[in-house]
C-alpha cells in the first residue's frame, strides 16, 4: 500500500460518521492535529489535484464541476469524502 493511499484512507476513516449528501457532496473539515501521521508533502501533492465533484447538465451541454482534492490550511483539512473514494479507485 502507497503512502499515499493510507494518507487517504485514514482521511476517509475520520469522515465516516459525515453526511456524504443527497444532490450535492458534503464538504468535511477535520483538524490536522487530530489526525495520526499526518504527511505535509502528500498534503500538498494532493492539493494540487483536481477532480470532478458533479457534472452539469444544461440546455447547451454537459460541463464538470472540478475541486481540488483536499484544502488544507493552518489547523485543518478539507475535502469531499465521496471525491477522495473515487480518486482511490483510480490509484
Amino acid at each position: 500500500m502507497t503512502l499515499k493511499r493510507k494518507f487517504i484512507e485514514n482521511l476517509l476513516e475520520k469522515s465516516k460518521d459525515f453526511s456524504e449528501g443527497d444532490f450535492f457532496p458534503n464538504k468535511v473539515e477535520l483538524k490536522i492535529s487530530e489526525l495520526e501521521n499526518f504527511d505535509a508533502a502528500i498534503a500538498i501533492e494532493l492539493s494540487q489535484i483536481e477532480e470532478v465533484v458533479i457534472t452539469k447538465t444544461d440546455n447547451i451541454g454537459q460541463s464538470d464541476c472540478k475541486v481540488k482534492l483536499i484544502n488544507n490550511g493552518n489547523d485543518n483539512i478539507q475535502f469531499y469524502p465521496t471525491v477522495l473514494k473515487n480518486y482511490l479507485k483510480k490509484l
